[in-house]
Formats: C-alpha cells, sequence, structure tokens
C-alpha cells in the first residue's frame, strides 16, 4: 500500500507541473507591429480636442492667452491679436477664463462684454472681439475703469447728486449742465 501512495503523489505531482508552464509566445501568424501598436482608433492621453487650446505664457489684461495667439499691438487700454485658430474655439478657450458679462457668437464673429478678471482693479470692465479672416482670426481687447458711485445715504441725496428734487424738478435753472 506504501507504494500505492508513493504513486500516486508522484502521479499528482506530475500533473501538476504540466499545468504552470510559461505560456508560449506566438509565432509567425501575425506580424511583429500588429501585437506591438495599439489599434488606431486609440487617441494619446495627450491629443487635444478640435476647438481645444492651450494656455501660452502671454497676458493681456490679466487674462491669459491661447498659445498660437500672437499679440501685434499693446496699449494701455488696448491689445490687438490674431492666430490661426477659430472664433468658437477662443470663445471655448475664453469662457471660463472670465467673469459676469455676457458673449455673443456668431460663426465669425464673437464678442465679450462687460467682463472682468481676478486681479484687476476695482470697476475695471474688458470688452474682447472676435472676428475670423480668410486665414486668421483677429482678436480686439479693450479695458475700460469706470469711476466708483459716491456713496449717498439716501434717495433724496441721490435726487440732489442728480440737481433734481425728489419731485424731478430742477434745482437751480440756472446750471442745466
Amino acid at each position: 500500500m506504501m507504494l500505492t501512495l508513493r504513486t500516486a503523489l508522484a502521479l499528482g505531482l506530475a500533473l501538476a507541473g504540466s499545468g504552470c508552464s510559461k505560456p508560449s509566445v506566438a509565432t509567425g501568424d501575425a506580424p511583429a507591429s500588429k501585437l506591438d501598436n495599439p489599434p488606431p482608433s486609440t487617441q494619446p492621453v495627450d491629443h487635444l480636442g478640435p476647438n481645444e487650446l492651450i494656455e501660452g505664457t502671454d497676458r493681456a489684461f490679466g487674462v491669459p492667452l491661447p498659445r498660437g495667439l500672437a499679440v501685434e499691438q499693446r496699449y494701455p487700454d488696448f491689445v490687438y491679436a490674431t492666430g490661426t485658430m477659430t472664433v468658437h474655439a477662443l470663445v471655448l478657450y475664453f469662457r471660463p477664463r472670465l467673469q459676469g458679462g455676457s458673449v455673443r457668437e456668431s460663426e465669425t464673429v464673437a464678442t465679450f462684454e462687460h467682463v472682468t478678471v481676478a486681479g484687476l482693479p476695482p470697476n475695471t470692465e474688458l470688452s474682447i472681439h472676435l472676428t475670423a479672416t480668410l486665414n486668421e482670426t483677429r482678436v480686439e481687447m479693450s479695458s475700460t475703469t469706470h469711476p466708483p458711485a459716491p456713496q449717498l445715504p439716501d434717495l433724496a441725496a441721490r435726487w440732489r447728486q442728480a440737481g433734481l428734487t425728489p419731485d424731478g424738478k430742477v434745482l437751480d435753472p440756472t446750471h442745466l449742465d
């Protein structure tokens, strides 16, 4: 009986060892290039979408400009730039970087009005106008700083500031400016 137990153990180990061999390498059926490369429909992780723009190093009025948008002229209140991107791509780029205001967009023109950016002086608004031409898109940015509104205590003081009584009559008819 001892011999039968030893024979059964040896046979069991032999069978278990045969199932644990290394998998064989594919041979000759497929070219190596098809095995090593991912399918062509898979995009790389760092691939940009069709209207996605990357932030560049240049800024205008505190707004980071996209890479590929070249500043052509810079004045204290205006910045003019051009690039080869579409109007829609620029709208998608600027929208999350601007606060408040409004945007109007068509196929070839877009305008941001009364927008602000963090870090600008108080009462400063930006206007951004995008225009597509044959070969490029032109960006015109302007900055306007409004004087602060006076702090008036009540409605009668506001009327006096405007030169009127609370009834809407002129306070001083000799000064009709």
